[in-house]
């Protein structure tokens, strides 16, 4: 962030609009190199200098202490400062929450007010929020500061349940708010997230890990420990996502009133209040503060870290007299690019497009005719929101939209988007916006939709009737203004979706480039570049095919890259001790497994240079055998039964050779299936089984996804639904992803659409994408898929928990295979080897509907590849193979 000596904001960019990652953490040497540091006075850093414990430590305004006393906080290394010191200019370091208060205070248009701020805390920092009392005479004073090494952090818990139901900590957090519309709290749920929060607070920050903060190559990364995690996901096993969600959505909301509360009690009141911190960009906390009853107000725009930037250098300068700079009323701080580029950028990219004369009424028309409208113009927003310069605009009549947005820009979100609409529309469309007239022009704040809004615009009202809405006035962008005012006498719709113009994983444009790439990768239906220049994807389909081309040669590399170092980070975290970070351990494992390895081999050589002998001596007497044969021929004829039943002895011998690396297999009559003698359980076990029951399982038990794909096989795809649900599994996620079946499928899907965790029935690409299709809605740690004419016997799935639950090593699973017929009759067993490498690569010995794998393998390789139209199974496996899994037989059909 770049401001001038009054204060004023004239460049402010994050440095994953540059480098393209987002959330990118490293040091931004590529920023630094084109600031012209002669015009420079001054460097605001948003961290002290160094750390510092407080004396005076105690809150006021918080309830729940640590078990124990932090020793010391997080401290910068000596990368850090090694970056800083190539800063050529003078630096002054600033507290990072105070940096936070001052970019919502300066910010706002109070002369007096409170400030909140609460985040993750900072490194050289003992604080993760506090409450401030600012004015415009005397700055920012500090009422109460929050403790790290004291206090439970609120946004450490919202984290750790984003992690735990799934979804990617520090970055999907949005994802629970949405969800929480969904769900209800329960006293159970509430009793949980207390006693995580209150007791078991310093385990589950245990369960997570920054890697790689100061790597000059890779982003900062918060992974999780899944060994240390999976005490915490047993435990809310009987919760669904939906219901933790909304537990602590509460939790949170109530975490902050009561902070409020408690600071009315000590006298410490103001009309007025501003938030800021990572906490605050959860609209539905925010909205709770407006309830509280504050007159007015403020959540500075960029209220995560990286608006600490701008509130640092507003704090460096609020020490000079009669420092007051302008209230933020446009966030428009970053890269502008002149129509020059755009069209060099055009015409470079081979790119048809227009130039229209009249964009507004263009657009709107576009707009009202239900097309999709990406906008691209004038400076890039600076804060996670994009407020119509980087957006996508499209029709709020259809709640579709979001499912239909969502899959084009790859998405997987529970909110709806967010309206945009015109000052003048605003009392027609929400309710109390008074306390909020400068917020809401900023997309920080959720509010309650008038009937009218839920009717016309439901696309971007939540379930609960709320929206998050950016207001804009012609001053504050003159063609969105415009646009809105054309597409309502058009339509009578006083609002549109207004979502950030990026990609999944993405950070939001910023480049002529980046609009092209996210554009035609999108399938979007219009660009527009500002002053006329409107670009069709219909009349760029040779283009758009190149882009989808680049995208699938490209982003491959890009994610190898992060699934490899998410692996191996993820292994490290992953050992029960932490010295597992030491060289020296890791060597020792790995020793170890080479050694055992290496007898491994050596077993396996000398067992075949055994078998090798064997081999050479039957053949030899084989030779002999035969010799004998045709002297017995030649002198007294011979049998030719007699000669068949010895060659056909002699070739059962070299088949039992052979066969320990391909199995043994066996095929007869048809006969009933005889499960005692299949089932290699205990008595206890294999009664409980046939009674139905599932209390001989363990308590906790890892989650199962299972996937059947299916197209018109109605004739067998209820007897494959049957030996998955009877099989009792407590924790079991059982989709059926259907193609499109005109047969009798459907009726059968519908029988038990309360049974299974879900299914869909449209057109796909076959089964291959079929099986990626309907593992997206999964979220089990182990997995498989079974097709529509298989079945699984009884218990098959307690006996897999078992085996990954006492191997946490082994990552991918198989068992013995019983063939049936069309009529359920037993026709053959087939039992299987140990895993061999070398045998994988010419023989598909593994039957797919034995296999299971845990998710992190899946994840890693990529799934199914697509481009398979069968023995995608195989293909798999060897993928498995190549990247270093580990396999396991069960002797058991």
């Amino acid at each position: 962030v770049i401001v001038t000596p009054n204060g004023e904001p004239i460049f402010a960019i994050s440095l994953e609009r540059i480098s393209r990652i987002k959330q990118d953490g490293r040091p931004p040497h590529a920023l630094l190199e084109n600031i012209p540091w002669e015009r420079i006075s001054k460097v605001a850093v948003s961290t002290e200098r160094e750390f510092h414990s407080p004396t005076e430590s105690e809150s006021k305004l918080l309830e729940c202490r640590l078990p124990c006393h932090r020793e010391e906080g997080l401290k910068h290394r000596k990368s850090f400062y090694d970056f800083i010191d190539l800063i050529p200019s003078e630096k002054e370091f600033v507290c990072h929450q105070l940096a936070h208060a001052s970019s919502a205070f300066w910010g706002s248009t109070f002369n007096e007010a409170l400030c909140l701020t609460y985040d993750g805390g900072m490194f050289n920092s003992p604080w993760f929020g506090g409450l401030y009392r600012a004015d415009r005479k005397n700055g920012l004073q500090p009422l109460d500061r929050f403790n790290a090494l004291l206090y439970a952090k609120v946004t450490s818990l919202y984290t750790f349940v984003t992690a735990l139901l799934g979804f990617t900590p520090n970055k999907h957090e949005g994802k629970i708010t949405g969800l929480a519309a969904y769900g209800t709290p329960t006293d159970p749920s509430r009793r949980l997230i207390r006693r995580w929060f209150e007791e078991e607070f310093l385990e589950i920050e245990e369960t997570m890990e920054w890697v790689f903060c100061y790597d000059e190559t890779h982003p900062p990364m918060l992974l999780v420990n899944d060994a240390r995690m999976e005490r915490f996901r047993k435990e809310a096993t009987t919760f669904s996502r939906k219901e933790l969600s909304a537990t602590i959505q509460e939790f949170s909301e109530n975490h902050v009133l009561g902070i409020l509360a408690k600071a009315v009690g000590l006298g410490w009141t103001s009309d007025n209040i501003c938030l800021a911190g990572g906490l605050f960009s959860n609209v539905r906390i925010n909205q709770q503060v407006v309830n509280f009853g504050f007159e007015k107000i403020f959540v500075t725009p960029p209220m995560t870290d990286e608006g600490t930037a701008l509130g640092a250098a507003w704090h460096v300068l609020s020490k000079q007299a009669d420092f007051s700079p302008k209230p933020l009323h446009s966030v428009y701080f970053g890269p502008r690019f002149s129509d020059e580029d755009v069209k060099s950028t055009l015409t470079s990219e081979r790119i048809t497009y227009e130039v229209t004369e009249n964009p507004e009424e263009k657009l709107s028309t576009l707009l009202a005719s239900g097309a999709v409208v990406a906008v691209f113009q004038g400076s890039m927003e600076f804060g996670p929101r994009a407020l119509g310069n980087r957006s996508i605009l499209a029709q709020a009549t259809d709640p579709d939209i979001n499912r239909v947005l969502n899959e084009r820009l790859n998405r997987t979100e529970f909110m709806p988007f967010a309206p945009v609409s015109r000052v003048e529309d605003a009392a027609d469309c929400y309710i109390n916006l008074d306390h909020i007239t400068h917020a809401i022009d900023f997309m920080t704040v959720t509010v309650d939709c008038t009937k009218e809004m839920r009717d016309l615009c439901p696309a971007v009202v939540h379930v609960d009737g709320t929206a998050r809405p950016q207001l804009v006035s012609k001053e504050s962008n003159v063609l969105i203004h415009t646009l809105l005012t054309r597409y309502k006498a058009m339509t009578g719709k006083p609002a549109l979706v207004n979502t950030s113009f990026n990609i999944h994983e993405e950070p939001i444009v910023c480049s002529p480039s980046d609009a092209l790439r996210g554009f035609f990768e999108s399938g979007l239906d219009y660009l527009y570049f500002g002053n006329g220049m409107l670009v069709a994807f219909n009349d760029n389909m040779d283009v758009a095919l190149r882009y989808l081309q680049e995208k699938h040669r490209q982003p491959n590399l890009k994610s190898k890259m992060f699934a490899s170092i998410m692996h191996w980070q993820s292994k490290v975290l992953q050992d029960k001790e932490t010295e597992i970070y030491s060289k020296e351990h890791v060597i020792k494992e790995l020793l170890a497994d080479r050694l055992a390895n290496e007898r491994v081999i050596k077993d396996l050589r000398e067992d075949i240079i055994k078998k090798e002998e064997s081999l050479f001596n039957k053949e030899s007497v084989i030779i002999d055998q035969s010799l004998t044969i045709k002297a017995y021929r030649t002198a007294y004829g011979a049998s030719p039964l007699f000669f068949l039943r010895l060659f056909a002895r002699g070739l059962r011998r070299l088949t039992e050779i052979f066969s320990i690396r391909l199995g043994k297999l066996a095929q007869y009559s048809p006969r009933p299936i005889r499960l005692g003698k299949l089932l290699q359980y205990s008595p206890r076990i294999l009664t409980h089984l046939k009674r139905g029951k599932t209390s001989a399982l363990p308590q906790a038990v890892p989650k199962i996804s299972i996937v059947t794909p299916s197209f018109q096989q109605g004739v067998f795809i209820e007897r494959t639904i049957k030996s998955v649900l009877d099989q009792g599994y407590p924790n079991l996620e059982y989709f059926v992803q259907d193609g499109g079946s005109t047969d009798q499928t459907l009726s059968v899907l519908k029988a038990y659409d309360g049974q299974l965790f879900g299914w869909c029935s449209e057109k796909d690409f076959g089964q291959s994408h079929a099986i990626n299709k309907g593992f997206s809605h999964t979220t089990g740690e182990i997995m498989a898929w079974l097709n529509s004419d298989d079945l699984l016997l009884p218990g098959a799935l307690s006996c897999v928990a078992q085996y990954f639950s006492s191997h946490p090593r082994v990552d991918v699973i198989y068992g013995n295979r019983l063939l049936i017929d069309e009529d359920d009759m037993e026709i053959g067993r087939w039992i299987l080897p140990y895993h061999d490498s070398e045998v994988l690569s010419w023989a598909d010995y593994v039957p797919q509907e034995t296999l299971f794998w845990r998710r992190e393998v899946w994840e890693k390789v990529g799934g199914i590849d697509e481009s398979f139209r069968f023995a995608m199974d195989w293909d798999l496996l060897v993928r498995f193979r190549d990247a270093g899994v580990r396999f396991a037989h069960i002797s058991q059909f």
